[in-house]
Protein backbone atom coordinates (compact mmCIF):
# COMPACT_ATOMS: atom_id res chain seq x y z
CA UNK A 1 0.00 0.00 0.00
CA UNK A 2 1.22 3.55 -0.71
CA UNK A 3 1.63 6.03 1.85
CA UNK A 4 -1.74 7.58 2.80
CA UNK A 5 -2.65 10.77 5.43
CA UNK A 6 -4.32 9.00 8.02
CA UNK A 7 -6.48 10.49 10.90
CA UNK A 8 -6.72 8.37 13.96
CA UNK A 9 -9.76 9.45 15.89
CA UNK A 10 -10.04 8.56 19.60
CA UNK A 11 -10.97 9.79 23.11
CA UNK A 12 -7.55 9.08 25.65
CA UNK A 13 -7.91 9.04 29.03
CA UNK A 14 -5.75 11.73 29.55
CA UNK A 15 -7.76 14.42 27.37
CA UNK A 16 -11.33 13.16 27.79
CA UNK A 17 -13.90 15.80 29.48
CA UNK A 18 -17.09 14.47 28.65
CA UNK A 19 -19.88 13.39 31.22
CA UNK A 20 -20.43 9.85 31.51
CA UNK A 21 -16.97 8.70 32.36
CA UNK A 22 -18.39 5.60 34.61
CA UNK A 23 -19.80 4.32 30.99
CA UNK A 24 -17.03 4.82 28.67
CA UNK A 25 -14.18 2.95 27.77
CA UNK A 26 -11.04 5.08 26.94
CA UNK A 27 -7.76 4.66 25.39
CA UNK A 28 -4.76 4.86 27.11
CA UNK A 29 -1.34 6.37 25.75
CA UNK A 30 0.26 3.24 25.21
CA UNK A 31 -2.60 2.18 22.75
CA UNK A 32 -2.68 5.25 21.05
CA UNK A 33 1.28 5.00 20.70
CA UNK A 34 0.63 1.36 19.43
CA UNK A 35 -1.72 2.34 16.85
CA UNK A 36 0.41 4.87 15.72
CA UNK A 37 3.82 3.00 15.50
CA UNK A 38 1.92 0.32 13.92
CA UNK A 39 0.86 2.44 11.10
CA UNK A 40 3.46 4.20 10.88
CA UNK A 41 5.75 1.05 10.20
CA UNK A 42 4.58 0.90 6.47
CA UNK A 43 4.81 4.52 5.51
CA UNK A 44 2.00 6.21 6.55
CA UNK A 45 1.74 9.48 7.92
CA UNK A 46 -0.63 9.45 11.41
CA UNK A 47 -2.17 12.49 13.13
CA UNK A 48 -4.07 11.97 16.45
CA UNK A 49 -7.18 13.98 16.63
CA UNK A 50 -9.24 13.81 20.12
CA UNK A 51 -12.94 13.05 19.60
CA UNK A 52 -14.60 16.25 21.19
CA UNK A 53 -16.47 19.26 19.81
CA UNK A 54 -13.33 21.02 18.28
CA UNK A 55 -12.57 18.05 15.88
CA UNK A 56 -15.10 18.75 13.40
CA UNK A 57 -13.47 21.30 12.12
CA UNK A 58 -10.57 19.41 11.71
CA UNK A 59 -12.54 16.71 10.35
CA UNK A 60 -14.73 19.11 7.79
CA UNK A 61 -11.16 20.21 6.14
CA UNK A 62 -11.21 16.86 4.25
CA UNK A 63 -7.23 16.76 4.15
CA UNK A 64 -6.64 13.80 5.04
CA UNK A 65 -7.39 9.88 3.28
CA UNK A 66 -8.81 8.49 5.97
CA UNK A 67 -10.21 8.52 9.59
CA UNK A 68 -8.51 5.45 11.87
CA UNK A 69 -11.82 5.71 13.46
CA UNK A 70 -11.86 4.61 17.27
CA UNK A 71 -13.71 6.83 19.01
CA UNK A 72 -15.94 6.11 21.98
CA UNK A 73 -17.88 9.29 21.95
CA UNK A 74 -18.06 11.19 25.47
CA UNK A 75 -22.09 10.95 26.68
CA UNK A 76 -25.58 8.65 25.94
CA UNK A 77 -26.34 5.68 25.84
CA UNK A 78 -25.68 6.14 21.34
CA UNK A 79 -22.31 7.67 22.15
CA UNK A 80 -20.32 5.35 19.80
CA UNK A 81 -22.70 6.08 16.98
CA UNK A 82 -22.00 9.78 16.88
CA UNK A 83 -18.39 9.44 15.13
CA UNK A 84 -19.81 7.44 12.94
CA UNK A 85 -22.69 9.49 11.83
CA UNK A 86 -20.37 12.57 11.46
CA UNK A 87 -17.77 11.00 9.35
CA UNK A 88 -20.90 9.65 7.03
CA UNK A 89 -22.23 13.27 7.21
CA UNK A 90 -18.61 14.41 5.45
CA UNK A 91 -18.47 12.12 2.95
CA UNK A 92 -14.91 10.82 4.74
CA UNK A 93 -13.44 7.27 4.54
CA UNK A 94 -13.06 5.76 7.74
CA UNK A 95 -12.27 2.07 9.11
CA UNK A 96 -14.94 0.12 11.39
CA UNK A 97 -18.67 0.04 11.04
CA UNK A 98 -21.01 3.56 9.87
CA UNK A 99 -24.09 4.77 12.24
CA UNK A 100 -26.06 2.17 11.03
CA UNK A 101 -23.62 -0.83 12.31
CA UNK A 102 -23.15 0.54 16.10
CA UNK A 103 -26.60 0.91 16.56
CA UNK A 104 -27.41 -2.02 16.18
CA UNK A 105 -24.93 -3.66 17.92
CA UNK A 106 -25.15 -1.12 20.87
CA UNK A 107 -28.76 -1.99 21.35
CA UNK A 108 -28.48 -6.00 22.29
CA UNK A 109 -31.97 -6.42 22.54
CA UNK A 110 -32.25 -5.32 19.09
CA UNK A 111 -29.05 -7.67 17.53
CA UNK A 112 -30.37 -10.52 19.28
CA UNK A 113 -33.60 -10.14 17.22
CA UNK A 114 -31.58 -9.57 14.01
CA UNK A 115 -29.42 -12.39 14.41
CA UNK A 116 -32.79 -14.82 15.53
CA UNK A 117 -34.31 -13.56 12.01
CA UNK A 118 -30.72 -14.86 10.23
CA UNK A 119 -30.65 -18.50 11.82
CA UNK A 120 -28.46 -18.05 14.88
CA UNK A 121 -29.65 -19.05 18.32
CA UNK A 122 -30.17 -16.48 21.43
CA UNK A 123 -31.23 -16.45 24.69
CA UNK A 124 -34.68 -15.81 25.43
CA UNK A 125 -35.32 -12.18 26.86
CA UNK A 126 -37.42 -9.05 27.56
CA UNK A 127 -36.88 -5.66 27.16
CA UNK A 128 -37.47 -3.23 30.57
CA UNK A 129 -37.67 0.41 29.22
CA UNK A 130 -39.30 1.89 32.37
CA UNK A 131 -40.50 0.39 36.52
CA UNK A 132 -43.80 -0.11 34.94
CA UNK A 133 -42.41 -3.01 33.05
CA UNK A 134 -41.04 -4.92 35.47
CA UNK A 135 -44.28 -6.43 36.25
CA UNK A 136 -44.69 -7.57 32.93
CA UNK A 137 -40.72 -9.33 32.47
CA UNK A 138 -42.27 -11.02 36.34
CA UNK A 139 -45.32 -12.20 34.59
CA UNK A 140 -42.83 -13.78 31.57
CA UNK A 141 -40.31 -15.92 34.10
CA UNK A 142 -43.66 -17.07 35.79
CA UNK A 143 -44.95 -18.37 32.53
CA UNK A 144 -41.96 -20.05 31.94
CA UNK A 145 -40.77 -18.19 28.25
CA UNK A 146 -37.88 -17.18 31.07
CA UNK A 147 -36.98 -19.22 34.18
CA UNK A 148 -34.59 -18.08 36.92
CA UNK A 149 -32.05 -17.76 37.73
CA UNK A 150 -32.43 -14.83 35.10
CA UNK A 151 -29.62 -12.31 33.74
CA UNK A 152 -29.93 -8.75 34.10
CA UNK A 153 -27.65 -5.91 32.27
CA UNK A 154 -27.58 -2.70 30.60
CA UNK A 155 -29.23 -2.87 26.98
CA UNK A 156 -26.84 -0.50 25.63
CA UNK A 157 -23.01 -0.96 27.24
CA UNK A 158 -20.61 -2.87 26.44
CA UNK A 159 -17.36 -3.86 28.39
CA UNK A 160 -19.62 -5.43 31.15
CA UNK A 161 -20.48 -2.40 32.31
CA UNK A 162 -23.14 -2.37 35.48
CA UNK A 163 -22.52 -6.59 36.14
CA UNK A 164 -21.74 -7.51 39.45
CA UNK A 165 -22.30 -10.59 41.37
CA UNK A 166 -25.65 -9.36 42.02
CA UNK A 167 -26.89 -9.66 37.79
CA UNK A 168 -27.45 -12.61 38.16
CA UNK A 169 -31.02 -13.00 39.47
CA UNK A 170 -32.82 -16.10 41.20
CA UNK A 171 -36.32 -14.67 42.40
CA UNK A 172 -39.17 -11.46 42.03
CA UNK A 173 -37.42 -9.90 44.83
CA UNK A 174 -33.69 -9.65 43.57
CA UNK A 175 -35.04 -9.37 39.91
CA UNK A 176 -36.97 -5.59 40.94
CA UNK A 177 -34.44 -4.57 43.16
CA UNK A 178 -31.64 -5.13 40.26
CA UNK A 179 -33.58 -3.72 37.31
CA UNK A 180 -34.92 -0.76 39.29
CA UNK A 181 -31.12 0.01 40.71
CA UNK A 182 -30.11 -0.43 37.02
CA UNK A 183 -32.88 2.09 35.19
CA UNK A 184 -32.40 4.68 38.36
CA UNK A 185 -28.64 4.63 37.96
CA UNK A 186 -28.05 4.34 34.07
CA UNK A 187 -31.67 6.41 32.60
CA UNK A 188 -31.85 3.27 29.94
CA UNK A 189 -33.04 0.23 29.25
CA UNK A 190 -32.48 -3.21 30.90
CA UNK A 191 -32.23 -6.23 29.78
CA UNK A 192 -33.52 -9.44 31.54
CA UNK A 193 -32.06 -12.65 29.46
CA UNK A 194 -32.11 -16.20 30.04
CA UNK A 195 -28.95 -17.15 31.60
CA UNK A 196 -26.82 -20.24 30.03
CA UNK A 197 -24.55 -22.18 32.19
CA UNK A 198 -21.74 -23.18 30.31
CA UNK A 199 -18.52 -22.60 28.13
CA UNK A 200 -18.01 -19.06 27.05
CA UNK A 201 -16.58 -18.08 23.89
CA UNK A 202 -15.11 -14.94 22.12
CA UNK A 203 -14.35 -15.40 18.61
CA UNK A 204 -13.19 -12.10 15.99
CA UNK A 205 -13.57 -11.22 12.53
CA UNK A 206 -10.78 -9.77 10.62
CA UNK A 207 -11.06 -8.03 7.33
CA UNK A 208 -13.48 -8.01 4.69
CA UNK A 209 -12.18 -9.55 1.91
CA UNK A 210 -10.82 -11.56 2.61
CA UNK A 211 -12.32 -12.13 5.97
CA UNK A 212 -10.07 -13.98 8.46
CA UNK A 213 -12.41 -15.60 11.40
CA UNK A 214 -9.42 -15.51 14.38
CA UNK A 215 -8.84 -18.51 16.56
CA UNK A 216 -11.96 -18.58 19.62
CA UNK A 217 -10.75 -17.41 23.07
CA UNK A 218 -12.94 -19.35 25.96
CA UNK A 219 -12.82 -17.38 29.28
CA UNK A 220 -12.93 -19.25 32.62
CA UNK A 221 -13.90 -17.61 35.66
CA UNK A 222 -11.71 -18.05 38.89
CA UNK A 223 -14.10 -19.37 42.05
CA UNK A 224 -13.51 -16.51 43.69
CA UNK A 225 -15.32 -14.36 41.86
CA UNK A 226 -18.25 -16.14 42.76
CA UNK A 227 -19.87 -16.06 39.65
CA UNK A 228 -19.11 -17.85 36.43
CA UNK A 229 -19.61 -14.95 33.83
CA UNK A 230 -17.10 -11.34 33.16
CA UNK A 231 -18.33 -8.61 36.06
CA UNK A 232 -16.99 -5.83 35.83
CA UNK A 233 -14.43 -5.18 38.36
CA UNK A 234 -12.70 -7.83 36.14
CA UNK A 235 -12.53 -5.85 33.08
CA UNK A 236 -10.53 -2.88 34.72
CA UNK A 237 -8.48 -4.96 37.21
CA UNK A 238 -4.90 -5.27 37.48
CA UNK A 239 -5.31 -8.73 38.63
CA UNK A 240 -7.32 -10.52 36.65
CA UNK A 241 -8.75 -13.50 37.44
CA UNK A 242 -10.12 -14.32 33.72
CA UNK A 243 -8.61 -17.71 32.42
CA UNK A 244 -7.65 -17.78 28.82
CA UNK A 245 -7.57 -20.56 26.84
CA UNK A 246 -7.09 -21.02 22.72
CA UNK A 247 -7.94 -24.53 21.89
CA UNK A 248 -7.67 -25.58 19.16
CA UNK A 249 -9.88 -26.77 16.16
CA UNK A 250 -9.55 -30.82 17.24
CA UNK A 251 -10.43 -29.92 20.52
CA UNK A 252 -13.63 -28.31 19.78
CA UNK A 253 -14.35 -30.40 17.33
CA UNK A 254 -17.32 -29.93 15.62
CA UNK A 255 -18.33 -27.09 17.40
CA UNK A 256 -15.20 -24.94 15.68
CA UNK A 257 -17.39 -24.49 12.50
CA UNK A 258 -20.38 -23.64 14.83
CA UNK A 259 -18.44 -20.97 16.10
CA UNK A 260 -16.47 -19.93 12.93
CA UNK A 261 -20.68 -19.18 11.34
CA UNK A 262 -21.91 -17.29 14.33
CA UNK A 263 -18.72 -15.00 14.15
CA UNK A 264 -19.17 -14.48 10.63
CA UNK A 265 -23.07 -14.39 10.74
CA UNK A 266 -23.26 -11.97 13.13
CA UNK A 267 -20.87 -9.61 11.75
CA UNK A 268 -22.54 -9.37 8.28
CA UNK A 269 -26.08 -9.04 9.47
CA UNK A 270 -25.23 -6.35 12.22
CA UNK A 271 -23.61 -4.49 9.58
CA UNK A 272 -19.56 -4.42 11.03
CA UNK A 273 -16.98 -3.79 9.10
CA UNK A 274 -13.09 -4.51 9.16
CA UNK A 275 -13.20 -5.82 12.41
CA UNK A 276 -15.74 -6.95 14.98
CA UNK A 277 -15.64 -9.59 18.02
CA UNK A 278 -18.85 -12.11 19.16
CA UNK A 279 -19.74 -13.29 22.57
CA UNK A 280 -21.86 -16.77 22.46
CA UNK A 281 -22.17 -19.39 25.10
CA UNK A 282 -22.48 -23.07 24.67
CA UNK A 283 -24.89 -25.47 26.41
CA UNK A 284 -25.03 -29.22 25.58
CA UNK A 285 -23.18 -28.70 22.39
CA UNK A 286 -25.22 -25.45 20.82
CA UNK A 287 -23.75 -22.35 20.45
CA UNK A 288 -25.66 -19.25 22.03
CA UNK A 289 -25.56 -15.81 20.47
CA UNK A 290 -24.72 -13.22 23.62
CA UNK A 291 -23.47 -9.70 21.73
CA UNK A 292 -21.57 -8.21 19.18
CA UNK A 293 -18.70 -5.72 19.76
CA UNK A 294 -17.93 -4.04 16.55
CA UNK A 295 -15.32 -1.69 18.21
CA UNK A 296 -13.65 -4.70 19.77
CA UNK A 297 -10.61 -2.96 22.15
CA UNK A 298 -7.32 -2.40 20.56
CA UNK A 299 -5.33 -2.19 23.22
CA UNK A 300 -2.18 -4.52 23.33
CA UNK A 301 -3.60 -7.15 25.75
CA UNK A 302 -7.01 -6.47 24.53
CA UNK A 303 -8.42 -9.74 23.44
CA UNK A 304 -8.74 -8.90 19.83
CA UNK A 305 -5.03 -8.29 19.31
CA UNK A 306 -4.43 -11.65 21.13
CA UNK A 307 -6.50 -13.23 19.25
CA UNK A 308 -5.22 -11.89 16.16
CA UNK A 309 -1.45 -12.97 17.59
CA UNK A 310 -2.72 -16.87 18.60
CA UNK A 311 -3.70 -16.96 15.03
CA UNK A 312 0.12 -15.90 13.61
CA UNK A 313 -0.65 -12.15 12.85
CA UNK A 314 1.36 -9.57 14.92
CA UNK A 315 -0.12 -6.32 16.43
CA UNK A 316 1.25 -4.49 13.08
CA UNK A 317 -0.14 -6.28 10.27
CA UNK A 318 -3.89 -7.07 12.59
CA UNK A 319 -3.47 -2.72 12.65
CA UNK A 320 -2.66 -2.56 8.90
CA UNK A 321 -5.08 -4.90 7.86
CA UNK A 322 -7.85 -3.31 9.27
CA UNK A 323 -6.68 -0.42 7.36
CA UNK A 324 -6.20 -2.18 3.99
CA UNK A 325 -9.93 -3.55 4.61
CA UNK A 326 -11.18 -0.39 4.66
CA UNK A 327 -9.06 1.54 2.12
CA UNK A 328 -9.86 -1.47 -0.41
CA UNK A 329 -14.06 -1.22 0.41
CA UNK A 330 -14.42 2.02 -0.05
CA UNK A 331 -12.07 2.23 -3.08
CA UNK A 332 -9.78 5.13 -1.36
CA UNK A 333 -7.26 6.52 -4.09
CA UNK A 334 -3.85 5.86 -3.43
CA UNK A 335 -1.25 8.72 -2.78
CA UNK A 336 1.70 8.11 -4.30
CA UNK A 337 4.94 8.24 -2.07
Amino acid sequence: MDKLSIILLCNQEDSFRGEDTKLTELDGAETIEKIVSALESKGHEVKTLEANESAFDTLAKRDYDIVFNIAEGDRGRNRESYWPGVLEMLDVPFIGPGLQGTLLTFDKALAKKIVKHHGLETPEFEVCYSVSDIQSAERTLTDGKLTYPAFVKLNNHGSSISLDTGSLVKNKGELREKVSSLLVEYDQPVLIEEYIAGREFTIGVLGEDPQIVLPPLETHISPDVGVDFIVQSLKFDQHDKRGKAFPTREQLESLAGELDRYAKVAHKVLECKDFSRTDVRVRDGRVYFLETNCFPGLGPWSTFPLQSRQGGIVYEDMINTVLESAVNRQKIPYKVS
